[in-house]
Parts: C-alpha cells; structure tokens; sequence
C-alpha cells in the first residue's frame, strides 16, 4: 500500500495540470477514429488480438459510423489489447466511459465491452443489463443497454475509499467494494482476456476514456453531453482548453501587434515627397544666395578705386624734386679715381 501512497500525488498532479501531451499514467482515450490509437498522448496503442492472445497485425478492425466520427465495430472474431495497467497499486482512483451500441437484445450471456483481468475495472453487458465490476464486487443495471441506440456508461472507482458510482442514461448508483484489484499489466476492448471469452458479438464502441481519477458527477454530465468530434467540455480533465481558447491564438491576424497602421499611415510617410522638411525653399532661395555677384561684400567699389591707388604716379612722395647732374663717365671730375677699385 505504500507503494500507491507515494504515486497519489504525483497522478494528482498530472491529472489536474495535464493536456493531451502531458496526461497522467493512468488516462487513455481510443475515439477509434480510423484506427485503434491511444490519443491522450501516453502511447498506449492497441493491437488487434485473436483467440490465445496472439497478435494479427494483418487482420484489420472494422469502422463504422459513431457516436462521435467513427466507431470501432465488434463481432466476437478478434478484440484489442492495450498495455494500461488498471491495477489497485498503480490506480487507487479510476473512471471508465464509453458510448456503445448493440444490434441485438439477447436475453442471457455475458459480453465484456472493457476488462481489465478478474476483479479489475470492468464494463459488461448481461443480456440488455449493464454490469459494472471494481474491487471484487458488481452492480448490474437493469435494461440499460437495449439494442438498436447508443448509450453512454461510466464508472468511477474508489479503492482506498471502497466504493463505486456507475453512471448509465440519467442515472447513478454508488455501490459498496472491497480492497482488491487486478493483477494484470492490460486492458481488452471487446473481449476478457487473451483467450476471448465473452466477446461483444454485434455491437460497437466509441470514445472509450480511461482517467485516473474520480470524475465528479458533474464532470460525468458534461463528458456525456458533450462527446463529440471537439474535444470535451470544460471540466474534463486533459479538455481544458477549447482550440479558440490556446494561448496566443487571440488576436485576429488583421489585429496583430505592428499592424495597425495602413502602409500610407506608417510613421515618417506622412510627409509628401513635395514637403520633406529642408525642402521648403526654392533653389533661388536658398540662404547665402540672396545677393547678386554684382553686390558680394567687397565688390561695391571700381577697381580705379581700390584704396592706395587715389594718387597718381607724379605725386608719389620722394618724387617731389627734379633730379640732379647725370654722371655718366665713372667719374666726378677729371682726374678722379676709376669708378671700380683696382681698374688702370
């Protein structure tokens, strides 16, 4: 018993925080839509079996219209295994569901939609009565399953508790169990065992799930009235967010974030090319180009009279007096030293 102590609230934990990637080890789901998978993402992946338990991966199951897509249909030739282990240690809390049909109303014998091993969580139908099986005891509900309809059945298991609560129709009954469990590692959909005893004759099944935890009566209603092809509603455990509803998925396309702006309204476009700002003058206008050539600072006076030049040549101070004698000989007076030193 220590053993399932120590792995309750860790279930707990996966059951109350997981999606369909994250489930818990004891959650299943097979909508048998096209093919006997396992889709709440533990990998629990079923395989067609034939008397003795042997495997016939050649031998295809039938489909048919279900209650929600498709629906696997049982006519007692072969049945599916799955590795889910249901046992007491592994699962103390257990609740089963399923949507199922039968062509027939038999009056007597044993047909088992879903077994886990003798004493495990249990499904079956006796003639057109429901049986439910957990912890080594039964409850039959009369006439619950009669031919021709679907019907949705469930069962919530409580081992350390010691009871069950069995769900058909609009209807519920909570019956007393003891304290054992299964001791095999499997489930079977159709049939008991590898050997099919009492396999599902004419009949289908659809949406079977499989959490590992007590469904409330409430989540019980809304898991029936809403199995459809859309996840279920609210509440259910690995349901919890509708696909309109996943994080990041809010915002229309149109109204993503950097999008709100038209292509003419983007910010710096809200200039025409015509008025970008250093363009508002006119070439002829531009600064520093105001002044004629004719009147650049400088210009204003005639080259006749750039200053220094106001006096005429004849009027150059030092040029007042007349020059003196012209000597043109190299010498002052006759007699007179040469001019160079040193000439004979």
């Amino acid at each position: 018993m220590r053993f399932h102590t120590l792995l309750l609230p860790a279930a707990l934990a996966c059951f109350l925080f997981s999606g369909a990637a994250n489930a818990g080890f004891c959650d299943a789901h097979f909508t048998f839509d096209g093919n006997i998978n396992d889709s709440s993402g533990n990998g629990y992946e079923g395989v067609v079996i034939g008397k003795g338990g042997e495997a016939m991966p050649r031998v295809a199951p039938s489909y048919g219209d279900g209650r929600s897509g498709q629906a696997l249909q049982l006519n007692g030739s072969y049945a599916i295994r799955a590795p889910l282990d249901l046992s007491m240690e592994s699962c103390p809390q257990v609740t089963i569901s399923a949507w199922v049909k039968f062509e027939d109303n038999p009056t007597k014998g044993f047909e088992y939609i879903l077994s886990s091993g003798r004493n495990g969580p249990t499904l079956l139908r006796e003639g057109t009565h429901l049986n439910a099986r957990g912890g080594g005891q039964r409850y039959r509900a009369s006439k619950a399953l009669r031919g021709g309809s679907w019907q949705f059945i469930a069962a919530a298991i409580d081992h350390e508790a010691g009871s069950m609560t069995v769900y058909w129709r609009n209807r519920s009954y909570v019956q007393k169990i003891g304290t054992v469990g299964t001791k095999e590692m499997d489930i079977w959909i159709g049939a008991i065992g590898d050997d099919l005893r009492m396999p599902v004759n004419a009949g289908s099944v659809d949406e079977i799930r499989i959490f590992g935890q007590l469904l409330t009566a409430d989540q019980i209603t809304k898991l029936q009235a809403g199995t459809t092809r859309s996840p279920a509603p609210a509440g259910i455990p690995g349901d919890q967010f509708e696909p309109a509803k996943i994080p990041g998925d809010q915002f229309e396309p149109t109204q993503i974030p950097g999008d709100q702006f038209e292509p003419a309204q983007i910010p710096g476009d809200q200039f025409e090319p015509a008025q970008i700002p250093g363009d508002q003058f006119e070439p002829t206008q531009i600064p520093g180009d105001q002044f004629e050539p004719a009147q650049i600072p400088g210009d204003q006076f005639e080259p006749t009279q750039i200053p220094g030049d106001q006096f005429e040549p004849a009027q150059i101070p030092g040029d007042q007096f007349e020059q003196g004698p012209d000597i043109s000989d190299g010498t002052d007076e006759a007699g007179a030293l040469p001019k160079l030193f040193g000439d004979p």
